[in-house]
């Protein structure tokens, strides 16, 4: 049976709806092509309650945390959330999450929804070797991803210049956004500014109250153009961002190293899960890689298609594929030898043709689609 989160009744009536990782979830409520471009010129907002919210806290959290995940919690500061990986003893990625550091003995750990029960059984499997507590509130914290360039405008009409005090990958704790206490980081899964919000103290039995918020949001937003967005805009704007997605572009046979994510790891730090077989990894050479690519030729690219150099040697496969609408064509990921990360050119066999495709850094690949496009 497929859980719901806190805004399912609103979604219901307005959205095509579809079951994600074990929730209905909506996928579009008018057009991806629509919402995508709405996030990328104006405002859009996506329910991701679905994702994991875990508190970890006691006076041995940051030992704890900062022996499970790979960023120095020791150096980070209070105000701080940092993009990191969970990792097996090989190096293999458990999960990637963000860490936000509120204190040295308090923590709010958010995780991808499909891993949410695997990363917590994870983290309850080592806690009891230290002075710390960790505690699930996925299902009493709605969360909302508010992300594009006119982000900070509405939020302008929220919490005022407090907007502007928070960094990228910082975030704040405000006691009453719109009636109610959040966390809001300015963080997000698409490439553009933007803030995503943990509602905290709502439980489902209140949803009223949640869905009372977004409907307030999307008032306030209206001269900005604002609108809710669904699953589709979602990946398809984090596949033009070159953001990896779990399952997909990495798994637990994935280092962070091959996937490209090396900014996610603070190697030098004492000691943490799957560290020395990433320093193995490093002085061994690193085999395979993950590339971006931006299609020359018409062609919509998909997981699991063979990636070819131009002479038709077979190199690898692609992890995501799709639609870009900047450029109304397709790009993708994909795993190749670490010698063709700097290819020129692949080729991509879409359903037995081969199409030319140019090779580009994932980093780098929503910069070119924007020049490309006429958006930069």
């Amino acid at each position: 049976m497929t859980k719901k989160t806190h805004f399912y009744d609103w979604h219901k009536e307005r959205a095509r709806m579809t079951e994600f990782a074990g929730y209905d979830m909506p996928v579009w409520y008018t057009r991806v092509e629509k919402e995508h471009m709405t996030v990328r010129k104006n405002v859009g907002v996506f329910d991701v309650t679905h994702m994991g919210r875990f508190i970890v806290s006691g006076p041995e959290a940051t030992k704890f945390l900062d022996y499970m995940v790979s960023r120095d919690l020791k150096k980070a500061y209070s105000g701080q959330a940092l993009y990191s990986v969970l990792l097996n003893a090989h190096g293999g990625i458990i999960d990637d999450l963000i860490v936000y550091k509120k204190s040295e003995t308090d923590y709010f750990v958010v995780v991808n929804a499909s891993n949410k029960e695997k990363d917590f059984n994870w983290f309850k499997s080592h806690i009891k070797d230290f002075d710390a507590e960790i505690k699930d509130i996925s299902d009493n914290t709605p969360m909302l991803a508010i992300q594009g360039p006119k982000t900070a405008d509405l939020f302008r009409k929220i919490i005022g210049n407090k907007v502007d005090e928070i960094p990228k990958f910082n975030f704040a704790e405000v006691d009453d956004f719109l009636g109610t206490r959040v966390i809001m980081a300015r963080t997000g899964y698409t490439g553009e500014d933007g803030f995503e919000v943990s509602f905290l103290n709502i439980p489902m039995s209140d949803s009223s109250k949640a869905i009372e918020i977004l409907e307030k949001l999307l008032e306030l937003g209206k001269d900005l153009g604002i609108a809710p967005c669904g699953l589709g805009a979602r990946d398809s704007l984090r596949l033009e961002a070159g953001m990896v997605l779990y399952g997909n572009d990495m798994d637990e046979n994935t280092t962070p190293l091959e996937a490209r994510i090396k900014y996610a790891l603070d190697l030098d730090k004492e000691n943490f899960i799957g560290q020395e077989a990433l320093k193995k990894q490093l002085e061994e050479g690193i085999k395979r890689i993950r590339i971006g690519f931006i299609m020359e030729e018409k062609g919509i690219p998909r997981h699991h298609q063979e990636i070819f150099t131009e002479s038709k040697e077979k190199i690898g496969t692609v992890s995501s594929g799709g639609y870009s609408p900047l450029i109304k064509n397709g790009i993708g990921m994909g795993y190749v030898p670490t010698e063709h990360k700097k290819d020129d050119f692949v080729l991509i066999n879409i359903r037995g043709r081969f199409k030319k495709a140019k090779v580009v850094s994932p980093r780098r690949m929503l910069r070119e689609l924007k020049k490309m496009s006429g958006e930069l």
